[in-house]
């Protein structure tokens, strides 16, 4: 890791002045943000800003009759800078594990940065050189150190350190062993110990601690997995690739083409599982389920199927039909315990109780249609989150006396684009919104999210 201090990249406690970026506000700086994380407050507020005494969107919502109390409600945080760099358009997001730092990528290579405590823009990575099709993030738990996907490197972005200017002329980063095509995916694991970035040719593992930080220990080519399977990887680009690391970290993933791979990380990862999916059909989602046994998996045929990963095989595989024809598969999420599953299809959410049984389950949506292109549960499980296709963004919470396992509260709606990534933060209490085309940012505020 780099050995600059804070004086090596001339922090000063004076606002930054910079001709080239008029739209970046002064700002306070990240050092004293990481004095916070080695010497945290004995008390700090859950929440400490102000909220907007205007709202530019429109909030629908629907009062609760359970008996819980008032029903969450949607407060849109107004950002001080969320301005894109040349229009460039967002292509990924992430929110640090602490809830405070905002990241987004950008076709044009450059990388943004915001503090979701002072509202304005820390940093802007300016690291352009060709035109990103995916711009994949992940941040490490120390919130120190962002992993990006830089046409065919990875990249390790080092926030421990503070650059002169913004944006950063020499920004203190260290680059990963070369793929031969453009990242697609990349992941840390949740120990923090190991960085993962793949491609259409091969995956890598990269240490992230100690002396040997940066280095590839493990790699794997695609094309000789294929060959063992008996058969040739496309010649054409996949349109698209998932890493993820089971909820337990002793597991790791990678969908590619119509198989998913999956390796045991404390074996050194040298054997692997091979859930070969229907022929010609791409994985399109796949997430572990709860306790780390299973994966579920959505193919672009509409297929729905649950594999057993220690015998390799599925146990449950059925067509997404909910009524009527077959029809798309736009999302699945599960939840962070239990057998649950929601999946999102052409127009409808449903959840089904048991991802065993997929043959009962209730739709959501409040009788009204809901095409959802991405859902996430909260991190508590109690609340339940969907972006649609015309730009709004629907909430439901947890109805455990109701014959609905799940309750519409609340629809923030606003004109524009369909939503592409939504997530929530780490606390419950915030949902981060990107939006096709505009590259528009949404942070939300979840009022009485405790419930």
């Amino acid at each position: 890791m780099f050995n600059s201090s804070y004086e090596d990249w001339g922090y000063s406690s004076q606002p930054i002045q910079t001709d080239e970026y008029e739209d970046i506000p002064p700002v306070d700086g990240i050092y004293s943000y990481y004095n916070e994380l080695s010497n945290p407050p004995s008390q700090t507020p859950r929440r400490d800003y102000d909220y907007p005494s205007q709202k530019s969107e429109v909030e629908e919502s629907i009062p609760s009759h359970d008996g819980c109390g008032a029903a969450p409600q949607f407060m849109p945080l107004i950002m001080n800078d969320l301005s894109i760099p040349e229009r460039a358009e967002i292509l990924h997001v992430a929110l640090s594990p602490d809830d405070r730092l905002l990241a987004a990528s950008f076709e044009n290579g450059s990388i943004k940065v915001w503090d979701l405590k002072s509202q304005g823009c820390l940093l802007l990575f300016d690291f352009r050189t060709e035109e990103l099709k995916y711009g994949c993030l992940a941040w490490s738990r120390d919130c120190t150190t962002l992993l990006s996907g830089c046409i065919a490197r990875g990249c390790l972005w080092d926030l421990s350190v503070r650059p002169r200017t913004i944006p950063c002329t020499t920004p203190p980063v260290t680059l990963l062993e070369s793929h031969m095509a453009q990242i697609k995916a990349v992941a840390i694991s949740p120990d923090g110990t190991t960085a993962v970035t793949g491609s259409d040719w091969s995956i890598k593992a990269s240490h992230l601690q100690g002396e040997e930080y940066g280095n590839t220990y493990w790699s794997k080519d695609f094309k000789e997995l294929f060959k063992e399977l008996s058969k040739e990887s496309s010649k054409e680009p996949s349109e698209r690739m998932v890493i993820q690391y089971s909820p337990t970290g002793d597991m790791l993933a990678a969908a590619l083409y119509t198989t998913i791979f999956v390796w045991t990380v404390e074996t050194g990862s040298e054997s692997v599982r091979c859930l070969e999916g229907p022929l010609l059909q791409n994985v399109w989602h796949f997430v572990f389920s709860a306790d780390g046994l299973n994966i579920l998996a959505g193919y672009n045929n509409t297929e729905f199927r649950v594999w057993n990963i220690g015998r390799c095989e599925f146990t449950t595989s059925i067509g997404a039909q909910h009524s009527g024809p077959l029809c798309p598969m736009w999302t699945m999420a599960t939840p962070p315990t239990g057998s649950e599953v929601v999946i999102g299809y052409d127009d409808v959410l449903r959840v089904y109780p048991d991802y065993y049984d997929m043959y009962s389950g209730h739709s959501l949506g409040n009788g009204v249609s809901v095409k959802a292109n991405t859902a996430v549960y909260s991190p508590n499980g109690q609340l339940l989150a969907a972006g649609c296709h015309d730009g709004c963004v629907c909430l439901w919470r947890r109805a455990p006396n109701s014959l609905c396992p799940w309750e519409f509260v609340s629809k923030h709606a606003q004109a524009g684009n369909s939503v592409k990534e939504i997530f929530f933060s780490q606390d419950n209490a915030r949902l981060v919104v990107l939006t096709y085309g505009e590259g528009k940012l949404r942070v939300l505020d979840i009022v009485d999210a405790d419930h």
